[in-house]
């Protein structure tokens, strides 16, 4: 292909990784997918962009990114294996490469996703968000483009939290929300928080990850967003002040397990106080309705959504194969 032709890194090696071809690029940077040439086994290697080297807030924000990456090892998250510069400053950092398909991807396939289903992965992405959280770091762009389901090695679908962030600023305890921030994360899917609802000199934190998750389950049951605008403000406002339409309208009446639809409801709760307090909680809540009788007759005979269009559609981005896209 041209892009390939033309870029530099395509057939040459760095350190020990051959690199093979590229599987994603951004604005400041790209990952490839690399053989090490001993262990024989593929990597993904982020590199930065040579004309942003100089930057050094774009560096500092990669580096922030591999002390991140370097603390979480969990297997619903994406594992960092090196990190370190190329010539004249120039970062990388190598990552576990996993092939698979994006949330969206599938429910763009299948309009939605049963509810047996959708609780595993929403389940398990819970999961490796809490090993996150617990390490003071907040993800801040949950959303189906950023969950992976990918094959274990005994053949089993396993969910990945992937895309920490090459393009946005890391968030963690010491972010403090001020009136002139930016906003980080995407309008369909993202907290009252973001969206200016915290009093100056507060901290966005791990609850937002669970209203973006709480958004993110509620889209893959029904395959549709429980807003809708026409622009990012839109969207913006409505996580602010709509309350969401229940899941369980978009099912035949009585069809859909009211005990689920109070656990999605208090995830999408905009006082982030009376949310769960945190993923665990949430995870917790999850067990409790999967051995419950309502669960075991959902699974028996899954519920099927009353008719209607996805919105899939409305979301702006597409992923079918976003590697280690991390």
């Amino acid at each position: 292909m041209a892009q390939e032709q033309a870029d530099p890194y395509i057939g040459t090696q760095i350190r020990e990784y051959q690199i093979l071809d590229i599987i994603g690029q951004g604005g400041m940077g790209a990952v490839y997918r690399a053989r090490h040439i001993y262990l024989d086994e593929e990597r993904a290697i982020k590199v930065v962009h040579s004309e942003f080297a100089g930057e050094e807030s774009f560096v500092q924000r990669f580096i922030r990114e591999g002390k991140m990456l370097s603390k979480l090892q969990h297997p619903n998250l994406v594992q960092l294996f090196e990190f370190g510069t190329l010539g004249e400053g120039v970062f990388f950092m190598v990552l576990e490469f996993i092939r698979g398909e994006s949330l969206l991807a599938r429910v763009q396939r299948m309009g939605r996703i049963p509810v047996n289903e959708s609780i595993k992965i929403i389940r398990e992405a819970a999961l490796g968000l809490h090993e996150a959280h617990q390490k003071n770091i907040v993800h801040r762009d949950i959303s189906p483009d950023n969950l992976l389901i990918v094959k274990d090695k005994k053949g089993d679908e396993i969910t990945k939290v992937i895309d920490f962030g090459i393009a946005k600023p890391l968030a963690n305890e010491t972010r403090i929300y001020t009136k002139t921030s930016m906003f980080i994360g995407k309008p369909e899917f993202c907290s009252p928080e973001q969206c200016g609802i915290l009093e100056e000199g507060e901290v966005i934190d791990h609850r937002s990850d669970i209203y973006s998750l709480g958004i993110t389950f509620y889209y893959v049951l029904t395959g549709k967003l429980p807003f809708y605008s026409p622009t990012p403000q839109g969207y913006l406002l409505k996580h602010f002040n709509e309350t969401p339409k229940p899941v369980s309208t978009h099912f035949p009446p009585g069809e859909f397990p009211s005990v689920l639809e109070e656990i999605i409801s208090k995830t999408l709760v905009k006082k982030r106080e009376n949310r769960f307090s945190t993923m665990q909680e949430f995870v917790h809540a999850l067990d409790q309705f999967s051995s419950s009788p309502q669960a075991a007759a959902t699974i028996h005979g899954d519920v099927t959504p009353s008719p209607g269009e996805s919105d899939s559609t409305l979301l702006r981005t597409e992923i079918v194969d976003k590697g280690t896209v991390n």
